[in-house]
């Protein structure tokens, strides 16, 4: 339930001042809150599921097909289960 690191594909880290904009995606349980959103709102939404744990690993979301830069791409890994 708590985000213990987030970093761009390039392995960067997030820009602090930019954090707030992430952390809408800071959760496994946030992401659900929001594909299910997506899944009501959006004209094309993909997932890809951790076979073991059933979360989402891959995030393909467009909001409007015809419209450009309006997707959005998570992906997550390194996930940990903790004790």
């Amino acid at each position: 339930g708590k985000a213990v690191s987030m970093e761009y594909k390039s392995g960067e880290e997030i820009d602090p001042a930019l954090l707030e904009q992430f952390q809408r995606y800071d959760t496994i349980d946030k992401i659900f809150a929001e594909l299910e959103k997506a899944q009501n709102e959006a004209e094309k939404v993909e997932v890809t599921y951790d076979e073991t744990y059933g979360f989402p690993t891959e995030i393909k979301i467009d909001q409007a097909q015809m419209a450009a830069d309006d997707e959005l791409y998570l992906t997550i890994s390194n996930f940990e289960v903790l004790p």
